[in-house]
């Protein structure tokens, strides 16, 4: 890219910087008008005449039966996501853009992987639309709008990730396009947001807890993770795996971010 967006830290202030250069924090976001339907909604070019000259992009991965996305069972349309993203800087021409990429994963991943879903304490797997997330004791009846979704811990989905990025950045490179890009943003599932609003207790987060432990203590304290109830306050001394289980859980996104950057 020729340009690079940053946040940096002045006078103990978060400051927002294109090239260097301070600029006001307003980005536009929008919904992108690859769907007919939604192409009403898109107001970029009516920002771009106004002056708000940062907009997001916002590309979604997992094409689902909610949300239509680009990434599917018959692989990730790096094309078809670069596209989408011309479009929208034809419409708003003296822009800089930042592309919020929507992680999520396509339904039937979790089919292929079904070690790697986000489970409860009895080993069932949490299900999710577009943005909330519960248990599920009949799937059957929830397929349409609701799927499993992957544990924030899983390598195999973390790996995949990181190949779509890439494969859409060299798409932009290609194409000319990411001259105009300043930065990726890795968005989450939950309406592109990342929440730990269950514990997971997937394989993949139990051999994450590990690994968690041996990087903040230089060892392992406890080889499996705690089942409790959530209260407002735990005791030092008392709750100690209780509370490094949550520090691991609550950080798990920002783990998974800087992973995939």
């Amino acid at each position: 890219s020729d340009h690079c967006a940053k946040v940096v830290s002045r006078d103990g202030f978060s400051r927002l910087t294109v090239d260097g250069r301070e600029v006001p924090a307003i980005i536009y976001k929008g919904i992108t008008p690859h769907r007919k339907e939604e192409g009403n909604l898109y107001f970029g070019a009516k920002m771009d005449r106004a002056g708000i000259h940062l907009q997001a992009i916002p590309i979604r991965f997992g094409d689902s039966p909610q949300k239509a996305g680009f990434w599917s069972a018959k692989g990730f349309d790096a094309k078809g996501a670069a596209e989408e993203i011309r479009r929208v800087m034809r419409l708003a021409p003296n822009s800089l853009f930042l592309l919020s990429m929507s992680t999520d994963a396509y339904p039937e991943f979790s089919d292929e992987h079904p070690d790697e879903v986000w489970c409860d304490a009895d080993g069932r797997k949490v299900w999710g639309g577009n943005v909330h997330a519960d248990h599920s004791t009949d799937p059957g009846a929830k397929r349409k709008n609701q799927w499993p979704w992957m544990s924030y811990h899983s390598l195999v989905w973390r790996e995949a990730v990181k190949r779509n990025v890439s494969a859409l950045v060299e798409e932009l490179r290609a194409q000319g396009l990411a001259k105009r890009v300043v930065g990726v943003h890795i968005a989450g599932y939950h309406d592109g947001q990342f929440a730990t609003i269950l514990p997971d207790y997937s394989k993949p987060a139990v051999e994450g807890f590990r690994a968690w432990q041996k990087r903040e203590y230089g060892c392992v304290k406890w080889e499996t993770a705690p089942v409790f109830e959530v209260k407002p306050f735990f005791t030092p001394g008392k709750d100690d795996r209780e509370i490094a289980f949550t520090r691991f859980l609550k950080t798990a996104p920002m783990d998974m971010q800087n992973d995939i950057a």
